[in-house]
């Protein structure tokens, strides 16, 4: 082990002076109190001259707080000046001991935005040379990619010209179409930012850096400089780490550096290593492993053996041998296999939200102890997302550092749902979902509001609304009349809300092409629909973390809009999306004081009693090494790029630096999203070495946790209930039916109950899709005004007269544009096939009632009942006689089907005899035929007919099963059940859910 050095000799040792503090200790607190002891004890006022460089934000506030916690006695006292290195251009004004930045002549940075935009314009420029045309949203997401690409290039000083001298052999081809489309990055981008006096923001802080060494190396401060807690994993910083370990008042602290593994297992580490980046470092340095030496803070008591333990098993691949011999050691010796194992837990929960079950279980537990702090470090923002939720049982809030897309927060989803109507606003579901999200007010009260947005809810529900963008309003209000009845209150309601939403998104012009325009416009209108009666949308609307967010967002985006001159406005909500999911909101709530979740990069230098490390799949953490879409792997490591190796390899030192906590808690799903898991592959090497010393069960707790969880929401026991058997009295039950409720009552009396004596009408979808039942009422209007009218038309064709008909009413049905060719072909088989079946109907028969509505009373046991139907056709011959047809777009009915469960035609026949159809009168009726009118390809057409005896029987038939049902349903206990007859049984019905179907399924009662 190398020599600790005393801290109040800091700046006296010989230089290069580089030190590391262990893994397990608080890095942030040793440092701080390190300094006070090395600077403050004696001269205190000095400590406000330390500058000291850390390598992330967060890590910078953790130090603040440690200071002021570890200040003498609690006195207030002052503190270092504390840097980020990422953040070192926007402490320029610090740099050069004050000296102005204008003095050294360093371009100003790129806006990310201006520079997203136009890499993307760029490339939108080569996309149209390729395709002919410009995808925008496509191309930011490209832009993105490209924007990663020059940061790595820059960061790692490799200049983008090189990508030219790559040509390998085997890809010669498709490698010359990536040269040309990376000429945006080798020529197209140099030359626009020599052209707009420009740099990228990752080349202009390694100037600043670099100049700032240059002026350290040649006029080094009298005051202490100290770089503390990174791998120096670029050259830029690694040089100013070099200059600032050899100042006469600089150090340098290194995060957890290996001193204990022998030399040979040192040097054969790989890129994958946790240990690699330091090892890389101190090379660098021009040091040695012993020339480092400790941070005088002690060596907590619960680390040294399990940092040994996760050592070991994080070896690289090539020194897996001297796994054996570890396991074989602390076998042998139970007191250090105990000490390695201590505070070590493994959870593997059966899938993400079990896992975030236990999680949340152990973050509630640990809090049993007053005094310790815990954290979840996770880089799966979805598994933070449910232990959130979970924790909300225990009323414990947790903020999540990670952060939220502002795509994902109110504020921004709002912003996409009035993008997506807008540009769909014939959309019922898109207007609805604008209107029923929070922020909308639309100049209204909340009551008023919600009285409206109901209203506008029932009843634009059906087939999509047809017509013209800019004339939405007019086809919801014509939606809206012909779903609502005579003085329905309900539409006064929704017609006012379409006039104010017609009104508030008037500024939205849609007969323009222009994406500027356009954009300014929507964002007008989102703050129109924000607008309550109390304040107008701006005031709403930007409001809260993430309106703060989105409106410093959408104005940067605003001030660069020129180059999107090419952009479709038609894009707009994909470019949206695009544009505002980079952005990153961070919510300021009363989080819990202990308990912290971080993702693996917030958590670096971060310090907790219980560390939980969370989402330990391959692929998760470490992350799956993204497939580089512009440069494969061999052309990376050609141009001394990061590799993936090198990537995981900083993740694992991440993870070798938290499994040091005092109590540590390793966690994993075996499912996500259904789909099997592997483990995080340092969970296998752990398990593997504990295998090993038969150690593996000592850590596992998974089914303590797993059982802890289920416990959580298991109830006491399960009653089963019977299926529902409503009995309501006698003179609650319906005694009018139309005949096809007969078939509901036959098949499911339940159905009959909700519908006709609860009066539970079944919701329509919105935005329903054109399908064969509505198919089946154009035909229906088709054959009704091709008859009515058939002598108005005479001499005209026939085919052509029905296509014509088909045209003037197949949008008023609710066929688009986009599904009418298709339904076009079927209809014109249809139509050839009706002409023939009805010219031959035509020889005995003539049409005389169309959609004729009819009915009889029928006395039944004493009670009077009314039955209603509504034909489709009734022909009569020469004599009178009746001719009842019912068109079908499906198979209709079969003869057996019809006199068991399905009586409709029959009963419309017994209307018929019974003079039900006052224009026609009693008549006797001759024949009954289901005809179906869309023919299928290949199959004969199916027609289903009854005539002459066998037409009168069909008719007695069901007339005798309408006297033996009534009576049944007239007896005060005869319960209303779901589906009670297996052969009668449906799939599905309209009312399973309140007739707990599924449920009753599940437990073997499918009555």
């Amino acid at each position: 082990m190398p020599e600790e050095v005393s801290l109040t000799e800091l700046f006296s040792a010989a230089a290069p002076r580089v030190y590391s503090i262990n893994p397990g200790e608080d890095f942030l607190r040793s440092l701080a109190v390190g300094i006070r002891s090395a600077i403050a004890k004696h001269q205190p006022l000095e400590i406000s001259d330390v500058k000291i460089y850390l390598p992330t934000r967060r890590a910078k506030r953790a130090l603040v707080r440690a200071f002021v916690e570890t200040a003498p006695h609690g006195r207030a006292s002052l503190l270092p000046q504390i840097h980020t290195l990422g953040d070192i251009d926007g402490d320029e004004i610090l740099l050069f001991d004050g000296r102005p930045i204008d003095d050294f002549n360093v371009a100003p940075a790129i806006s990310a935005e201006e520079r997203q935009l136009t890499l993307a314009s760029l490339v939108a420029a080569h996309t149209e040379s390729f395709r002919g045309q410009k995808n925008w949203a496509a191309s930011i997401a490209a832009a993105a990619e490209l924007a990663d690409l020059l940061d790595s290039l820059s960061t790692n000083e490799i200049p983008a010209s090189q990508i030219n001298a790559i040509v390998p052999d085997t890809l010669a081809k498709h490698w010359r179409q990536s040269q040309e489309f990376l000429s945006i990055v080798t020529r197209h981008w140099p030359n626009y930012l020599a052209e707009r006096k420009l740099l990228d923001p990752s080349t202009r802080r390694i100037q600043l850096i670099d100049l700032q060494n240059a002026h350290w190396r040649n006029s080094p401060p009298d005051y202490a400089v100290i770089i503390a807690g990174t791998t120096g994993s670029t050259p830029a910083v690694s040089r100013l780490i070099k200059t600032v370990a050899s100042l006469p008042m600089g150090a340098v602290v290194l995060p957890g550096l290996d001193q204990w593994s022998e030399d040979s297992i040192y040097e054969s580490i790989d890129e994958s290593h946790p240990q690699f980046g330091l090892k890389k470092l101190i090379t660098a340095l021009g040091i040695e492993r012993k020339n480092v030496a400790r941070w005088r803070q002690g060596n907590p008591s619960h680390c040294s053996a399990r940092i040994q333990m996760f050592s070991v098993a994080l070896r690289p691949a090539i020194r897996t041998d001297s796994w054996l011999d570890w396991a074989n050691n602390v076998g042998r010796n139970k007191a250090e296999l105990t000490a390695a194992l201590q505070g070590v837990e493994l959870i593997e929960s059966s899938d993400e939200d079990r896992e975030a079950a236990a999680i949340s279980l152990k973050i509630r537990e640990s809090l049993e102890n007053r005094d310790a702090t815990i954290a979840l470090v996770t880089p799966n923002r979805e598994l933070s997302r449910r232990v959130i939720q979970k924790l909300g049982r225990w009323n414990i809030s947790v903020d999540d550092s990670a952060g939220i897309a502002l795509a994902n927060t109110p504020c921004g989803a709002f912003l996409r749902l009035v993008s997506n109507w807008l540009t769909s606003p014939l959309s019922a579901v898109g207007l609805l979902s604008v209107v029923r999200h929070p922020l909308f007010g639309g100049g209204l009260s909340q009551a008023a509001r919600a009285r409206m947005t109901d209203a506008l809810d029932q009843l634009l529900r059906g087939l999509s609304a047809n017509g013209d963008h800019a004339n939405f309003a007019d086809a919801f209000r014509e939606r809206i009349e012909q779903n609502s009845l005579i003085n329905d209150p309900l539409k006064d309601h929704a017609l006012a809300l379409i006039d104010i939403i017609e009104d508030l998104a008037g500024p939205f012009d849609y007969s323009t092409n222009e994406f500027k325009i356009r954009f300014e416009q929507f964002i007008v209108v989102a703050e129109n629909f924000a607008s309550t009666d109390q304040l107008p949308g701006n005031k709403i609307l930007w409001r809260g973390e993430d309106g703060d967010v989105a409106a410093k967002t959408l104005g940067r985006i605003r001030e660069n809009l020129e180059i999107m001159t090419s952009a479709f406005p038609s894009a707009l909500p994909d470019i949206l999306f695009q544009l505002i999911s980079s952005a990153t909101v961070h919510r300021r709530i009363e989080s819990h004081p202990r308990v912290k979740i971080y993702g693996p990069l917030e958590a670096r230098l971060q310090f907790a009693d219980v560390m939980i490390l969370g989402g330990l799949n391959e692929g998760v953490w470490p992350r799956e090494a993204a497939i580089d879409p512009f440069l494969s792997r061999g052309m990376r490591r050609e141009m001394e790029l990061p590799t993936a190796e090198e990537r995981i390899g900083l993740a694992a030192h991440d993870f070798a630096q938290l499994t040091a906590a005092p109590h540590v808690v390793l966690t994993r799903s075996a499912k996500s999203d259904g789909k099997p898991t592997t483990p995080s592959r340092w969970i296998v090497r752990l398990k593997n070495i504990l295998r090993g010393a038969d150690a593996e069960k000592i850590i596992d707790k998974s089914a303590r946790y797993e059982f802890l969880a289920r416990r959580m929401d298991e109830p006491k026991s399960i009653k089963i209930i019977g299926q529902p058997s409503p009995r309501p009295p006698v003179e609650a039950r319906p005694r009018e039916f139309f005949v096809t409720r007969i078939e509901k009552l036959l098949r499911d009396p339940y159905w009959i109950y909700c519908r006709e004596i609860l009066e539970l009408k079944k919701l329509d979808r919105h935005d329903e899709d054109f399908d064969r039942r509505h198919l089946g009422s154009l035909f229906h209007k088709i054959f009704e005004e091709f008859l009515d009218d058939a002598d108005a038309h005479h001499g005209k064709h026939e085919l052509d007269r029905l296509n014509d008909l088909f045209s003037l009413h197949a949008a008023t049905y609710g066929m688009d544009e986009k599904h009418a060719p298709f339904w076009r072909a079927q209809a014109q088989s249809a139509f050839e096939q009706f002409i023939q079946w009805n010219q031959n109907l035509g020889q005995n028969f003539t049409p005389r009632l169309l959609e004729a509505k009819g009915s009889a009373g029928i006395e039944i046991g004493g009670n009077q009942y009314v039955l209603r139907a509504i034909a489709d056709r009734i022909d009569t011959d020469k004599s009178g006689a009746a001719y009842v047809i019912d068109y079908k777009t499906g198979d209709p009915p079969s003869k057996k089907q019809s006199n068991s469960f399905s009586p409709q035609l029959p009963l419309t026949g017994l209307i018929v005899e019974a003079g039900g159809y006052e224009s026609i009168g009693k008549s006797n009726v001759a024949g009954l035929e289901y005809i179906r009118v869309l023919p299928t390809a290949g199959r004969e057409q199916k027609a289903t007919i009854w005539s002459d005896e066998e037409c009168a029987e069909a008719i007695k038939d069901a007339e005798q099963g309408l006297h033996n049902l009534m009576p049944h349903f007239c007896d005060p206990q005869t319960p209303y059940l779901s589906q009670p007859r297996p052969e009668y049984m449906n799939d599905y019905g309209d009312y399973d859910h309140l007739a707990r179907r599924r449920e009753r399924n599940a437990h073997g009662d499918i009555g």
